[in-house]
């Protein structure tokens, strides 16, 4: 689950948020249910962040969009 965790980070930086949502919700899946609530807080928070980076490079007007995000008006 770490490792996904990993890719979905990578993903986020390189601007791709749409992509770095499928590892991080499959770590987040991995994640739930077992006796290990660190890990499923962390990987919680990754799916939550991955929205909130998009979020906020639209609004900061970055001029790279992510790759899959839906287009501008």
């Amino acid at each position: 689950a770490f490792a996904l965790l990993g890719i979905g980070h990578a993903l986020g930086r390189l601007g791709d948020f749409v992509a770095a949502t499928t590892p991080l919700r499959r770590a987040l899946a991995e994640r739930q249910g077992r006796d290990d609530p660190h890990g499923e807080a962390i990987a919680r928070l990754a799916v939550a962040e991955t929205p909130l980076q998009w979020r906020f490079c639209k609004l900061s007007g970055t001029s790279r969009a992510p790759r899959g995000s839906p287009p501008s008006s």
